[in-house]
């Protein structure tokens, strides 16, 4: 039955068209296949949810008992209780979050089961008793994330009685003996107080509380069986889960009774002053967020941090503000970044999620279990899932059977037969009959000689391969690692491959260590990896997309906790009242100052109503300094009013007082002691988000790239959302306008922001006049406001988390569908216990019917009951308990409990069959002899026998005692000894130089403290560099020649730790083969330690092999006595190696080796030896060289060189015809200089010689014989041009191409700016940026404090300019409304009597109304310092003076009005200028000439606007410039490559283009370091670079170019041309394709070089464009010309004067000049008059004659033009016969009887005819035919 039936059913059935028992018969039938479809795995949930609803459709009702039974039992036989129930659950959470009605369909399958229990209740109790099991557990699992309706419990609650029933039933039936004894054994274990599935992972409150001693927990059996697999799984997980709470309860305890922490906790790590902040970041397993610890603290600052266990991913963490009476739980996921090192973030993933995250306003402590969680909770997951029904080998592993089965895919086929070749050796893979043994049949084996195995690994061997359960216990070195891979290999050989559908083998390891050990040895046989398909591709592109909302979002929330957000984000969270009063209440000034700065900022006349709402909603926040402005203002009347000469200190003390108390109120200066200190600068429970983390998710991004943007995006969300402060003004009620110091003012605000506190929503209401509020209450009703619009933010954000999550949810079932394909497709899989509990789901899935697990003695039962699924059929252990067991966190679960006892070691105890490995492989007998403390009946293989002796020592076992104390290493929770690390190092260096490698030796210890001790001495020995420092618990399995062993116990307290298990002790000493040594205080160890005593005894009784003293040997000098180290600093005794004699050993060279013994090298072949070479040459001469070095004499004689005959001073060890000789060439050049070369060097035919050329650009230069001065291009002499600035240009004439591409001007600008200062903030190429500078605008009310280029905020204070005669009635900045006042000064002095000459009046010479009075006495001649001719007017007796008070100058009247009134040259915009300082003429200067000065400002202020709103316009554009400028890289370097394929010169440009395009993306323009100027002209640049390759690309396609075919130029200064002025007269048209060439190259060069361009740079660029158009279309009309042939007399002088003109204009644009304008506009006229000549002479160009000869298909002679030349053809036979007007011209064309009308005539040069087709001539030709029969 296929789906779309099944849904065809569905929809009759929701219509009522097919009724129950219609259904029901459809079903049943056979033909329907409904049967099938069933007993197939249904993965899909939408067709699982139908055959549900059917099912139960069909069931609901008894119209067929018969046919309903046959129906139910088909479903309880089916698959679909099954596998498909099991999918189905495990997609029921996604399904539920999209569609709630999905509880239907459960409700199908309960109803379903109950109608089987009411049918077949005995059947429906054999086949539904795990399914029910099932869905109750998935159900309550469920109950967490999702609501479970009422009618769901209900028939589940009636199953579950139903079943109890069933059980009870069943056993108060007879049960057989078995079962008796089975029911007995369980009344013997306790009952549980509930089911341990409904026990959450994380621990509660509850468990935190509870004793230790009255937890319910039953102990691991180690001998005898479980009553029940229900017990063994709830014995397993009680004690698991334990192991991980206990750490955690007894440190809480401790902590409670300790809070100060005066004394170390040692079960969990405590971190106070930890604050929780709501940062979020994109992870693999889900939205993780940031916890904050505190830096300063001691313990955090002494933590090693790169090397530290604490805190890493998948540690559990708790936190609490409350005495841990509230609890949440975390686990790390990240704290490698470089933010916890400097701010100590730490990325969590919540446990369990606080819905109030108000909480997190305090500080909480923090404390991190010493167990590691990350391998508990996959473990215990796995065993809540774990059907009781359904336990592997529960046979064994709960019964405790010893009879051992064959594994199940034997049992049923006995037959089959083994493939033994691939574990022989090659030589015996001929051998037929070892290519099907039968597996057990031990006849057909093979000897175990044939295998290469002892008779112990051959036993393990058959049990392994024939028992469905195999332990082989396998003592050191004994081969179970060996063994293991013959297993693995014979297994996937015979069975896995051999079979498609059998699945992988499962090989499962503890750590990630030995995984990777055993998937080193078995390699060959997994060769699947994870193939990434489309959807995981598309799932992971959608959640990057979140990933960037989210980011954007982070930015979005944090802004407002540091700057104050725009008023049209909190307009719709503000009471309509709040609105009104915002408008309504306002003081007028504050009104009026609002609506003019919004017209200002919008650039309009008006703003609108949300503009202008805006600024009043600014200055509301910001008003609060008006106040302070108030206590220090004097009025002006008052200042008026004070005597003249202190008038400009009383105005100077207004104007800085009333400045500086503004800005400390807004900056918070003067707030009282008691306020908090500003040092809080971020509140504790404040909400932050950092996009710079958000998004590290499932892609990656590069670091570079993800800053940048950070930064990008961050800028734009500040421009689009934040309060611009700086442009906002304070006002008091009479309009004093100041400016205040914006960082100041930005702390102030920052410190408001980042207080929590709110206005109730309550007390809010209550508010009508927020304009009445104090400082404090408009912050707290902003904050309110600011609380709303984050809680809508919020709710956004919480939108994107669930999107994430779902999508996450979504990705993860992707990828588990990928890993179960390559799990499928993969022969032997390999993984951790843990990793195979995280992917139990996969497992259950693929079914692993063969298990193999190494080490397994070393792993907890739990894990390896959690790797094995369900369909497991093979199960082999191999291990040895007698080595390193099981390490519980908890002790008294190891000791009371028996946690510590494996799996591996509990079947042993129950007497399972196990096989023992007795052969060890591995030590020599020395060594080997310790182990048989431990394994009394371990026996030496013969290989071990023949080892050698240890080279340097004098024993191949020592075991060194010393007394040297140990030390604590508190990051690491462990030890560490000094002493010893030096020991070992420098012995492994002594061994290393006896000539053994490094990878022979390995540096064990049994204590990570000691590792990072010893690897911290490394880097001082180099020859340690190479030697595995290893900890014992990562090396077991692994072996080496020589180890080294550090015990680091050594204390007076004889505590020797974990040194008394047996277990490591055994892997410790058994890992050596050929020699070990352990350094330890044996004293101390065998005081405390019964095994370590026999050890210490064993070694001791051996000569030579205990003492405080290691013994090194020599090797060269074996009778001397052994040197004694007795400390690190003794093995100075064997520098070398050796003993500390000299080598004395005569070298190869005969001399004596004088370096100390040294073991190594004995040939001495790597010694340089030094003495002088006592060698002599042929002729005598002694070797002058070291004795290591090659010999050659060096003595110089004469010898005849045999070319040449000269006679040269040759070395004696050369031969004289191999001499180059070094006289002069006397070889003349055609030039007539000699050639350059040597006489022995190859002549050379290009002169070398330097001679004097005049160049293009008119200088004399020393160049090369052979250059061509016409190419020449690096003139040297200074350019000296005159740029457009008026700068000479500093370049020489060679970069500046000879005046036409001038490098920048790099003078200092200097330029007067429109506001009258002078540039220096740039160089002269450079564009002027705003001026920098204090502004210069200023009245008598206040002066600006904004930079000059800002925009100004006008004065709205009354105009002062008053006098008696009249008065302004405008504002102070708008133009005066009165005329300047022309009537004399009245002020008269008190005293008004000269003191100079007594007898004179002192009078004022001024003008009425001037604040400056000018005070002379015209007696006695005071008044003569006014009266210097300037002006010409200062010399008559009525003349009037006036003063600048800016710069105190002072003029007569007259002269300076009509200075003042005349215009600016070119009406530039331009402040008038002192006539003798050029000091700017203000407003404050003098009252006269208010008007002149208010016209320049508004005309400067219209200026200032036009620049603020390009640069606004600037930055919009410039958002997207990066990628713009990308693009534009892009379309250049493709136009290059479309360049590159047409000729070699081109080609040559496109890769010489490519090569310094890649530098510069590699190095040159970063945003971040040249700014938005330099990403515009870069831009610029790639704009010209692109319009040269696309004119190139233009000329390189046209038929002129092709034909020219000109030679390829590679460059300028190396081409070799003819001579350039000849080509010119006789080729102009390759004469210009080569100009074209060079001029390309050189543009081409420049644009590279030249950085960063100007705008003069640009257009001389474009100059150089315009002559390379103009060049080509010389080209163009050049061709035409000489493609015309046959003209008539006329045309044919219109096409000489032409080529005349095309020779003027070739001049003009070759001549080497620059192609500035003047000359662009006389080339533009030549070719325009060339253009009109060529119109008249070429009609139709060659390419269109032939394309329309082509068309017509006439014979030749049949084109003919009018009087005029335009072309017509004749048909027929070519004969004129008619006539017509010409469409050009009208003339008339054709004619009558076969002759042509008057002035038309044949047009050869259409088709190359020599006569017209009607004509004498073709009649002779057709005369001279003669014809044949």
């Amino acid at each position: 039955m296929r789906e779309s039936e099944l849904q065809q059913l569905e929809l009759d059935v929701d219509r009522g068209k097919l009724k129950s028992n219609e259904l029901l018969m459809r079903l049943v039938d056979e033909r329907s296949g409904f049967e099938n479809l069933i007993g197939s795995e249904i993965k899909s949930p939408q067709l699982f949810a139908t055959v549900a609803q059917l099912s139960a459709k069909a069931v609901e009702e008894d119209f067929s008992p018969q046919l309903k039974i046959k129906l139910l039992t088909q479903l309880m036989h089916s698959k679909l209780f099954d596998d498909s129930l099991r999918i189905y659950l495990t997609q029921l959470p996604l399904l539920l979050s999209r569609n709630e009605q999905e509880w239907q369909t459960v409700g199908f399958v309960l109803q379903i089961q109950d109608a089987c229990f009411e049918t077949t209740p005995q059947e429906a109790y054999n086949r539904l008793q795990a399914p029910i099991l099932v869905v109750r557990a998935n159900l309550k699992a469920m109950r967490s994330l999702v609501t479970c309706p009422s009618f769901i419990d209900e028939k589940l609650d009636d199953l579950s009685d139903k079943l109890e029933e069933m059980t009870a039933k069943q056993l108060s039936m007879q049960l057989p003996p078995d079962a008796l004894e089975a029911a007995a054994r369980a009344e013997r274990f306790q009952q549980p107080p509930q089911d341990f599935r409904e026990l959450t992972i994380i621990p509660t409150r509850e468990d935190l509380a509870a004793d230790f001693k009255n937890v319910f927990l039953q102990a691991n059996r180690v001998k005898g069986s479980y009553p029940s697999a229900e017990v063994y799984l709830d014995t397993q997980f009680r004690l698991m889960r334990e192991d991980l709470v206990e750490p955690l309860r007894r440190g809480l305890a401790e902590l409670r009774k300790d809070p100060v922490g005066r004394r170390r906790i040692a079960d969990i790590r405590v971190y106070n002053n930890v604050k929780v902040r709501n940062v979020f970041y994109c992870s693999n397993d889900g939205i993780s967020y940031a916890v904050q610890l505190d830096t300063e603290s001691p313990n955090f600052r002494r933590t090693n941090w790169s090397v530290s266990k604490r805190l890493i991913y998948g540690s559990l963490v708790c936190l609490s503000c409350d005495s841990f009476q509230t609890l949440y739980f975390a686990t790390v996921q990240d704290r490698r970044s470089a933010q916890f090192e400097h701010e100590g973030i730490l990325k969590v993933l919540w446990v369990n999620q606080p819905d109030e995250w108000l909480a997190f306003s305090n500080k909480f402590v923090m404390i991190e279990t010493t167990a590691f969680f990350e391998s508990y909770r996959h473990v215990l997951e796995t065993l809540k899932d774990m059907d009781p029904a359904r336990v592997p080998f529960s046979r064994y592993l709960v019964e405790c059977q010893t009879k051992v089965r064959p594994p199940q895919y034997l049992q049923f086929n006995a037959t089959i037969t083994y493939d033994f070749r691939p574990i022989m050796p090659e030589t015996a893979h001929h051998h037929e009959n070892l290519g099907k043994v039968h597996i057990q049949e031990d006849q057909e084996w093979p000897t175990m000689e044939s295998i290469q195995l002892d008779d112990s690994q051959y036993a393990a061997l058959k049990t392994a391969l024939r028992n469905e359960l195999a332990i082989i216990q396998g003592p050191p070195g004994t081969g179970k690692t060996h063994l293991g891979l013959r297993i693995a290999q014979m297994l996937v050989h015979n069975i896995q491959s051999r079979r498609p559908n059998f699945g992988p083998i499962l090989l499962v390891c503890y750590t990630n260590h030995a995984l990777d050990h055993q998937r080193n040895s078995k390699a060959a046989c997994c060769t699947e990896k994870r193939r990434t398909d489309r959807i995981v591709y598309d799932l992971r592109t959608k959640l990057h997309g979140i990933e960037d909302k989210l980011g954007r979002m982070c930015i979005d929330l944090d802004l407002p906790f540091r700057r104050l957000i725009k008023f049209h984000l909190l307009y719709d969270f503000i009471l309509p009242e709040h609105l009104a009063s915002l408008e309504e209440h306002a003081p007028e000034h504050i009104r009026l100052s609002a609506m003019e700065s919004a017209a200002r900022r919008r650039h309009r006349a008006e703003a609108s109503d949300l503009d202008r709402l805006s600024e009043l909603f600014n200055l509301w926040i910001l008003s609060v300094g008006v106040v302070a402005i108030e206590e220090v203002e004097l009025s002006l009347d008052e200042a008026l009013a004070a005597e003249d000469e202190n008038i400009d200190l009383i105005e100077e003390f207004i104007f800085q007082e009333a400045y500086e108390a503004a800005a400390r109120i807004v900056s918070g200066d003067d707030r009282d002691d008691d306020n908090e200190n500003d040092d809080n600068v971020r509140g504790e429970g404040d909400f932050e988000f950092d996009v710079r983390d958000a998004s590290h998710g499932l892609l990656s991004d590069r670091p570079g790239r993800r800053e940048e943007m950070e930064h990008s995006i961050r800028a734009e969300v500040e421009r689009e959302k934040a309060v611009d402060i700086g442009n906002c003004v304070l006002v008091d009620q009479d309009g004093f306008q100041t400016v205040f110091d914006q960082r100041r003012q930005n702390r102030q605000i920052e410190h408001q922001l980042q207080i929590q506190e709110a206005m109730p929503e309550q007390e809010a209401r209550e508010i009508v006049h927020i304009w009445s509020l104090d400082e404090n209450s408009r912050w707290q009703l902003y904050r309110r406001w600011r609380e709303l619009y984050l809680l809508q933010q919020g709710e956004k954000i919480e939108q994107l988390k669930r999107e994430y999550n779902q999508v996450r949810a979504q990705l993860t079932e992707a990828v588990y569908e990928c890993d179960r394909r390559v799990f499928e497709a993969s022969r032997l899989v390999a993984m951790t216990t843990t990793g195979a509990a995280r992917y139990r789901r996969v497992l259950r899935q693929v079914q692993p019917k063969i298990v193999i697990v190494e080490e397994a003695a070393e792993v907890l039962e739990s894990h390896v009951l959690a790797s094995l699924s369900p369909g497991c059929q093979h199960l082999v252990l191999i291990g040895d308990h007698k080595q390193l067991k099981p390490n519980p966190a908890v002790y008294e679960l190891a000791k009371k409990y028996n946690l510590d006892v494996s799996l591996f070691e509990r079947l042993v105890n129950n007497r399972v069959h196990y096989d023992t490995l007795v052969y060890q492989h591995r030590m020599r007998p020395e060594i080997a002899k310790l182990m048989q403390h431990i394994y009394p009946g371990l026996q030496d293989h013969v290989s071990v026998l023949t080892y050698p002796d240890v080279m340097g020592m004098s024993s191949n076992l020592f075991f060194m005692n010393h007394q040297q104390h140990e030390d604590y290493v508190e990051e690491m929770r462990s030890r560490s000894n000094q002493f010893e690390s030096e020991m070992v190092v420098q012995l492994a260096c002594h061994l290393v130089k006896q000539g053994y490698s490094q990878s022979q030796i390995t540096v064990l210890t049994l204590y990570s403290g000691q590792l990072l001790s010893i690897k911290r001495l490394i880097p001082k020995f180099p020859l340690m560099r190479g030697v595995r420092v290893c900890v014992c618990d990562n090396y077991q399995g692994e072996e080496n020649d020589i180890i080294i062993l550090s015990l680091v116990r050594s204390n007076d307290d004889f505590d020797i730790g974990f040194l008394k298990t047996e277990n490591r002790v055994c892997v410790a000493l058994s890992r050596a083969k050929r020699g070990l040594y352990a350094v330890g205080n044996f004293d101390l160890l065998a005081e405390s330690s019964r095994l370590w005593r026999r050890m210490v005894d064993t070694v001791a009784h051996e000569p030579g092999c205990y003492g405080d003293a290691l013994r090194l040997a020599c090797q060269n000098h074996p009778d001397e006595p052994s040197i004694e180290i007795r400390e690190p600093a003794d093995f100075r005794k064997s520098p070398e190696g050796g003993c500390n004699k000299p080598c004395g050993q005569r070298m190869p060279c005969g001399h004596v080796c004088k370096k100390a013994c040294h073991p190594t090298d004995k040939e001495h072949a790597e010694v340089i030896c030094k003495m002088p070479c006592p060698k002599s040459c042929s002729k005598g001469h002694p070797c002058p060289k070291r004795c290591h070095e090659q010999c050659k004499c060096t003595v110089r004689e004469p010898k005849r060189i045999p070319k040449c005959g000269h006679t040269q001073m040759v070395e004696c060890w050369m031969p004289a015809e191999k001499f180059t000789c070094q006289e002069p060439c006397t070889l003349v050049l055609d030039c007539g200089h000699l050639c350059s070369r040597k006489c022995g060097e190859p002549h050379s035919y290009q002169c070398l010689a330097r001679v004097e050329r005049r160049l293009p650009c008119q200088h004399m230069a020393s160049i090369a014989c052979s250059e061509n001065s016409e190419l020449f291009s690096r003139c040297q002499q200074p350019c000296g041009a005159e740029l457009a600035c008026g700068h000479r240009c500093k370049g020489r004439c060679g970069l500046c191409n000879q005046g036409r591409l001038h490098v920048p001007c790099r003078e200092p600008c200097e330029r007067v700016l429109v506001c009258g200062h002078v540039c220096r903030s740039s160089t002269c190429h450079q564009a002027c940026p705003p001026c920098q500078q204090e502004c210069l605008n200023a009245c008598r009310h206040n002066k600006c404090r904004m930079l000059c280029g800002d925009a100004c905020v006008p004065c709205n204070q009354p105009c002062d300019n008053r006098c008696p005669h009249g008065r302004c009635t405008r504002k102070c900045h708008e133009r005066c409304d009165r005329d300047p006042c022309n009537e004399p000064c009245s002020f008269k002095p008190k005293n008004n009597a000269c003191k100079v000459c007594k007898t004179g009046i002192l009078e004022c010479i001024g003008l009425c109304g001037e604040r400056s009075h000018l005070i002379v006495c015209r007696c006695c001649g005071t008044d003569q310092k006014f009266r210097d001719i300037f002006f010409g007017t200062e010399d008559e007796p009525d003349a009037k003076f006036i003063r600048l008070d800016t710069c105190g100058h002072v003029f007569e009247v007259t002269g300076l009005d009509h200075w003042m009134k005349t215009p600016s040259p070119q009406n530039e915009i331009v402040r008038k200028l002192c006539p003798l300082c050029k000091t700017p003429i203000m407003r404050a200067s003098c009252q006269r000439y208010r008007r002149e000065v208010a016209d320049v400002e508004a005309d400067i202020e219209q200026v200032r606007d036009r620049i603020a709103q390009q640069q606004l316009d600037l930055r919009t554009a410039l958002r997207g410039l990066p990628s713009t400028v990308e693009a534009e890289r892009e379309k250049m370097l493709s136009d290059a490559e479309v360049l590159a394929a047409s000729t070699e010169f081109a080609n040559w440009m496109a890769h010489s283009l490519r090569k310094n395009e890649l530098n510069r993306c590699g190095m040159s323009y970063k945003k971040e370091r040249y700014g938005e100027a330099a990403q515009l002209q870069e831009l610029r640049r790639l704009q010209l670079l692109t319009q040269l390759l696309q004119q190139l690309s233009k000329i390189s396609s046209t038929d002129w170019f092709k034909e020219v075919n000109a030679q390829p130029v590679r460059h300028p200064e190396t081409a070799d041309f003819n001579d350039l002025p000849q080509l010119q007269r006789t080729r102009p048209l390759e004469f210009a394709s080569i100009r074209m060439s060079i001029d390309s190259i050189r543009l081409l060069s420049w644009l590279e070089a030249t950085q960063p361009l100007s705008e003069y740079s640009v257009q001389q660029a474009e100059d150089e464009l315009f002559r390379l158009r103009a060049l080509a279309h010389f080209a163009h009309l050049h061709h035409q010309l000489r493609g015309c042939t046959g003209l008539d007399e006329e045309t044919q002088q219109a096409a000489d004067k032409a080529m005349e003109k095309l020779d003027k204009l070739l001049k003009a644009l070759t001549d080497g000049s620059r192609f500035n304008e003047t000359r662009q506009k006389l080339a533009t006229e030549i070719a325009d008059q060339i253009n009109e000549l060529v119109k008249s002479v070429v009609r139709v160009t060659r390419l269109e004659r032939q394309m329309i000869v082509k068309a017509m298909q006439l014979p030749s002679g049949h084109w003919f033009k009018c009087p005029r030349g335009h072309v017509y053809a004749i048909g027929d036979c070519g004969g004129a016969n008619e006539v017509a007007a010409c469409p050009e011209c009208g003339a008339t064309i054709g004619g009558e009887n076969h002759q042509l009308a008057a002035g038309n005539a044949h047009a050869p040069e259409m088709d190359g005819s020599e006569h017209p087709a009607w004509s004498e001539a073709a009649n002779q030709m057709m005369g001279n035919l003669q014809l044949y029969d």
